[in-house]
């Protein structure tokens, strides 16, 4: 025989929460859970590494160089830098539609944010040049003080991840799984 069982709203409402988070994050599997964490964290974090590195060789160019905008070498730099953060953008958003962390996924939508607006000023820097700013050294200040933010969320992005890859590698050790130190 069938018993009714009546909920409130609230209590319906936690339930259904509560499943959807078991859904979205948990896995019946430990292999299938390792499979994914690795195919998901491995292409990000490699991405961000790449990401970081030609960023890292775009601000060292621009301190080095006396003309940065007048130079061929920083064009080339930011077309390859932009390219990077293409790929780096359509790989995160491709992982993201199945990828169950949400903390990493905003974050990674932070950056990405902050890439499109770096992406935008260097292409204003591209087309306007030496009429957008006062001098070279002026250039200099604001775009060094534009990247600090965006290495800013790239180090908030790196954390998240290293943070997640840590949470999934504790549920598999748990279940004799050996977590790969590499992501």
């Amino acid at each position: 025989m069938k018993k009714d069982i009546l909920l409130s709203e609230n209590q319906l409402k936690k339930l259904i929460y509560k499943i959807i988070k078991e859904v979205r994050g948990g896995y019946d599997d430990y292999s299938v859970m390792a499979t994914h964490a690795e195919s998901s964290m491995a292409p990000m974090a490699a991405s961000l590494s790449d990401l970081t590195g030609a960023l890292l060789g775009l601000i060292q160019l621009v301190d080095f160089l006396d003309d940065p905008i007048g130079s061929s070498d920083f064009y080339e730099a930011t077309f390859a830098f932009n390219v990077l953060v293409d790929e780096f953008k359509t790989a995160n958003k491709i992982i993201y539609k199945d990828f169950s962390e949400d903390d990493v996924i905003k974050k990674g939508q932070k950056l990405i944010k902050k890439l499109d607006t770096l992406q935008e000023n260097l292409r204003r820097v591209e087309s306007l040049g030496r009429d957008f700013f006062e001098s070279n050294q002026d250039f200099k200040v604001k775009f060094r003080n534009y990247v600090i933010g965006v290495f800013e969320s790239i180090k908030e992005y790196d954390q998240e991840l290293e943070k997640t890859h840590n949470m999934f590698g504790k549920r598999l050790s748990g279940k004799g799984w050996q977590k790969s130190e590499e992501f």
